[in-house]
């Protein structure tokens, strides 16, 4: 520690302001490993380059000792200011309608250091589902009829991809479909055939199907 002489001026004390003489210590060392510090800058898009304002970023450390939150604001951008440089860290976004982004450990930023990263977020891919009757044409349910669904492909070739019965009262269901053109099938010896087209043209659809033999 040095003694440093601070120079002190009182106010209307006398004309030409004497000097106060006072002893203030002062520490002068370096602390090389205190408050070493650098930025981080995100910037957040969806699939198409569009920004995406609102996206909750949260960066942590692996040893758990650090972790800061940030929203993106109308340029897409979310910052991390007074990162503690030496440690490891990830990125989680999350956004609603949004697949939840995390990212890979990475390398905290050196001393002054003012790193940028870019991210893309997909959209939370939804199924449909197509939920089926099977009557007669007097209205009568048919049961434990084997039904198959196709997925048509832009040349109208078909592709199987699942098989049901119907249940005690004519009743069937297939889920999980992404957004596309299906065809439904059944084919009985006894009943005979039948097909229906079905179009999938978005997200979290439930379509109504009624089939009559």
């Amino acid at each position: 520690m040095v003694d440093i002489i601070k120079k002190k001026y009182l106010i209307n004390e006398s004309e030409n302001k004497e000097i106060v003489n006072e002893k203030v210590k002062i520490d002068l060392s370096l602390n090389t490993d205190k408050d070493r510090t650098g930025q981080v800058k995100g910037t957040v898009k969806d699939i198409n380059g569009i920004i995406l304002k609102g996206v909750n970023a949260r960066i942590i450390s692996k040893d758990g000792d650090f972790s800061l939150v940030s929203i993106s604001d109308e340029k897409g951008e979310f910052y991390f200011n007074n990162i503690p440089e030496n440690k490891l860290y990830k990125i989680l976004l999350t956004m609603q309608g949004k697949d939840t982004y995390e990212s890979n450990w990475f390398k905290a930023v050196e001393f002054f250091e003012y790193k940028e990263l870019n991210f893309v977020l997909l959209d939370k891919e939804t199924y449909s589902i197509i939920l089926g009757t099977l009557n007669t044409k007097i209205n009568t349910a048919i049961n434990n009829v084997e039904i198959m669904a196709f997925n048509e492909d832009s040349n109208k070739n078909l592709s199987l991809i699942s098989v049901v019965r119907s249940n005690s009262v004519g009743e069937f269901m297939f889920s999980n479909l992404k957004q596309g053109t299906y065809v439904i099938k059944i084919k009985n010896e006894e009943l005979g055939n039948i097909s229906k087209r079905v179009i999938i043209n978005g997200n979290s659809q439930i379509i109504q199907l009624q089939m009559e033999i």
